[in-house]
C-alpha cells in the first residue's frame, strides 16, 4: 500500500486531514503526523522555521544567525526541505529558503 500524499494550505486543513485520518486510525494516519511533527521536533529547526517566517534566508545568513556552522544548518534544512516544509531557490552556489506554507508554520508555533 503507498503512502497517501497531503497538501497543506492552512492549519485548519492541517484539523482536517488529521480529524480524516484519525477515522481511518491506519499506518497512513501514524506516518502522516510523525513525518510532519518529527520534520520539526528538533531545536534548531524550530528555530530555523522561525527565521524563516521573517524573511527568505540563505544559509550563510541562518549560519551567522544561529551560530551554527554551514553543514549542520544544511542538514536541518534538508530534513525540513524534505518534510514539504521549506523550499529553496538557488543563484549559482547561493541556496535561499523560504517556507512553502508560512501560515501552517506560524499557527503551529503560536500553540507552543
Amino acid at each position: 500500500m503507498g503512502q497517501k500524499s497531503y497538501e497543506i494550505d492552512n492549519f485548519k486543513e492541517l484539523n482536517i486531514i488529521i480529524l480524516e485520518l484519525t477515522n481511518m486510525k491506519d499506518e497512513d494516519y501514524y506516518r502522516f503526523l510523525a513525518s510532519f511533527f518529527r520534520a520539526l521536533s528538533h531545536p534548531t529547526r524550530l528555530k530555523i522555521a522561525e527565521l524563516l517566517l521573517q524573511s527568505c534566508c540563505c544559509v550563510g545568513e541562518i549560519e551567522n544567525e544561529l551560530g551554527i556552522k554551514q553543514a549542520n544548518v544544511s542538514q536541518h534544512l534538508n530534513i525540513l526541505r524534505i518534510s514539504g516544509i521549506v523550499d529553496y531557490t538557488a543563484d549559482g552556489k547561493k541556496r535561499c529558503y523560504r517556507l512553502i506554507k508560512p501560515e501552517i508554520i506560524a499557527d503551529f508555533l503560536n500553540c507552543l
